[in-house]
């Protein structure tokens, strides 16, 4: 076992027996995300509940919402600041929905990004006579040989 991971295991131990904790160690890739320590940033999931982080033992604080900072009384500057950082955070949750690139060089590779049904129709139908008339062209050709030297 290696120091790091000794170390873990000992400081689980510890706060487990005080506490009645037990540290997951997911880091809240299994279960959700609660928020990470203030002190030495450790993550802590949903199964590991609320309660002194397991490394460095300071109290651990959930992460505060507008809601929050709303019922707390706290001033309309503080309020705002949390309101856009849960906008903000919405945002980053949402990122891959909201966002789509149309790439204008797209068609370069591909014809018939910005074209409409009929278009497209025309375009195969040009392309396969093109390649239709290409195979004409690469079938056998005869040549005559002149051997006698007329």
């Amino acid at each position: 076992m290696k120091g790091i991971e000794k170390l873990d295991v000992l400081s689980k131990k510890q706060t487990a027996k005080s506490i009645g904790r037990v540290a997951c160690g997911c880091f809240a890739v299994k279960h959700p995300f609660i928020g990470s320590c203030n002190q030495c940033g450790r993550i802590m999931c949903d199964f590991e509940g609320m309660g002194p982080c397991f490394n460095c033992n300071s109290e651990f604080v959930a992460p505060m919402t507008a809601e929050d900072a709303e019922n707390l009384g706290l001033d309309d500057k503080t309020i705002m600041a949390y309101k856009h950082k849960d906008k903000l955070l919405m945002f980053d949750k949402e990122n891959a929905k909201r966002t789509h690139v149309f790439d204008a060089q797209a068609d370069y590779y591909e014809t018939g990004t910005w074209l409409t049904e009929e278009e497209k129709r025309n375009i195969q139908i040009r392309e396969r006579k093109r390649r239709e008339d290409m195979k004409k062209s690469n079938r056998m050709k005869f040549m005559a040989y002149d051997i006698n030297e007329k």
